[in-house]
């Protein structure tokens, strides 16, 4: 199968998600800084891989690199700002070192975003094809409703921010 996966480009979309398999095979296999370089040959592309965003920021987050991985959520924000879980991925990061304020920033900016592509249902094209929040909200013909799970995350973390508080 790894074969396979490395014969295809990466110039549409089809196959650089086969690549993007390819490197979650790769980091699963232990070969992690292979897996790195695959993901970030994988956000350079032009459009850049959503899903290679967050694999590269589970990499580095499960290896201890912190740092690594809150430069690329805020990449991930910078190119799809229409999607909320870099959002949420950056307000959970500042919850478990105690940083309300800035966690909260975070899941209220989530809500908003999410809040402003349910006002705009149906959107088509290449937002949608991209992936983000609009592709949550405004689904292609024949894609699952995924705006669901979104919308609780984002208010899940609202609520658990809360709670935390609280406390």
């Amino acid at each position: 199968a790894r074969d396979i996966y490395r014969s295809f480009p990466v110039d549409d979309e089809y196959h650089a998600m086969a690549r993007n398999n390819l490197a979650c095979l790769t980091a699963d296999a232990g070969d992690y800084a292979e897996a790195e370089r695959m993901y970030k040959e994988l956000i350079m592309i032009s459009p850049p891989l959503i899903d290679a965003f967050y694999n590269l920021y589970i990499l580095y987050k499960l290896s201890g690199r912190t740092t690594d991985g809150v430069k690329v959520l805020v990449l991930m924000n910078e190119r799809y700002p229409g999607n909320i879980f870099a959002l949420i991925e950056l307000g959970n990061l500042f919850l478990e070192k105690d940083d309300y304020a800035s966690a909260e920033k975070y899941y209220l900016n989530a809500r908003a975003v999410q809040g402003d592509a349910e006002r705009r249902p149906g959107r088509a094209g290449r937002d949608v094809q991209l992936g983000g929040l609009a592709a949550l909200g405004g689904r292609r013909e024949g894609q699952p409703d995924r705006a669901g799970p979104a919308r609780c995350e984002a208010g899940r973390a609202v609520v658990r921010l809360r709670e935390v508080r609280g406390a």
